[in-house]
């Protein structure tokens, strides 16, 4: 299911502001515009956070990066934002997992 654009906006809008940060900062740190995370020893699992901030080192330990937009370790992972949404029962049940 795709997100609606109000729920992109919102996203859009915390990643604009975690943008602003890491550049005050000078932070080694990226937020791609699409990215997948594919958690270790879940082969069928894949999730497509809202918002997620990379750190660039760790992106070398990543086999699957200079292919596809796709995170494997979570060390690579500085935060992950999701928003939301009205069916807020599946936010809270199931993204938390």
């Amino acid at each position: 299911m795709q997100p609606t654009g109000p729920h992109k906006a919102v996203a859009g809008s915390i990643a604009g502001r975690i943008y602003v940060e890491i550049f005050r900062n000078n932070f080694n740190w990226l937020i791609p515009k699409n990215c997948l995370v594919q958690p270790l020893f879940a082969e069928a699992t894949v999730l497509r956070p809202d918002v997620i901030v990379l750190d660039k080192s760790e992106l070398i330990k990543e086999l699957l990066w200079q292919k596809e937009p796709v995170i494997c370790n979570g060390s690579t992972i500085k935060l992950v934002a999701e928003v939301v949404s009205t069916n807020w029962q599946d936010d809270y049940a199931i993204k938390v997992e």
